[in-house]
């Protein structure tokens, strides 16, 4: 997908040079948003902390890790919310037992891909004050770039193409 991935095939292939292709951002859709007309869409107050993270379900896809990292933020900010987007809530994880299991089912808004355009999810991204992206293997992921296209900082595991697209601070 990226330098990343040119460097696995370079090093482990011995292909001496691999061209790779940067992906394109759809930014005249994918920019800063109303923050409080985001969170409106999504039933959250605006004096509510918002994380977002969008990923599929999938094995490799850490849905754990995210919501047991809610589960910790609840204890130091009580007022905390996740946004969740999802491409089904019961695939490889059955995600709604997930927040029961971590006691945080109240805490999680949940939307389905295929309900919202781009404009709709650049709202959504906006209204969040970080998203995050705990793939356990995550190439280039679209979510990385879209929320920093909506101004917000995102957090990832120091793995493969993420690691290119955050900016370090």
């Amino acid at each position: 997908y990226g330098a990343f991935g040119a460097g696995v095939l370079q090093n482990t292939c011995g292909i001496p040079e691999v061209e790779w292709i940067p992906h394109g951002l759809k930014a005249d859709v994918f920019q800063p948003r109303d923050k409080t007309a985001g969170k409106l869409a999504l039933g959250v107050s605006k004096a509510h902390p918002l994380i977002g993270c969008n990923m599929t379900n999938q094995p490799r896809k850490d849905w754990g890790m995210a919501i047991g990292l809610l589960a910790a933020l609840k204890t130091i900010y009580p007022d905390v919310k996740m946004w969740a987007h999802v491409d089904s809530l019961t695939m490889h994880w059955d995600l709604r037992a997930l927040t029961h299991d971590f006691g945080v089912q109240d805490r999680v808004v949940f939307t389905e891909s295929g309900g919202y355009d781009d404009k709709e999810l650049s709202y959504m991204y906006s209204a969040c004050d970080l998203t995050i992206l705990p793939s356990l293997g995550e190439g280039f992921g679209y979510p990385i770039v879209e929320s920093l296209a909506c101004g917000v900082a995102v957090l990832h595991v120091k793995y493969a193409g993420g690691v290119e697209l955050i900016p370090r601070s």
